[in-house]
């Protein structure tokens, strides 16, 4: 049977973590994300929206992507917010640059 200080501890969790879910459903707004046309990026695509509208409160608008006009768009315009998967083979230089500007961020 838990101590006192032990049922504190679990409700101070708790609020603690209920605290930091609001906190991020409320900085979320608005995220663009790129729907590719090949069948790993639809999923990948799909998993990004439930997880950000489920998880964070994000309110996610899916665009339509292909490699080059996305990952133009993203490096120049900043939009759309995610590309869940992107071929760099031939983009490398672009994308490079565009994160040494830091206009752009790789996540995987």
């Amino acid at each position: 049977m838990p101590t006192s200080n032990h049922a504190y501890l679990v409700v101070f969790l708790l609020v603690a973590m209920t605290t930091i879910a609001n906190t991020a459903h409320a900085s979320c707004g608005r995220v663009t994300i790129a729907r590719m046309n090949w069948a790993s990026a639809e999923l990948a695509t799909s998993v990004d929206k439930i997880i950000l509208e489920a998880g964070y409160g994000c309110r996610v608008e899916l665009v339509p992507g292909d490699t080059m006009p996305t990952a133009t768009s993203m490096t120049e315009k900043g939009e759309p917010d995610i590309a869940p998967e992107i071929w760099m083979t031939s983009l490398r230089e672009v994308i490079a640059k565009a994160v040494d500007e830091g206009r752009i961020k790789i996540a995987g």
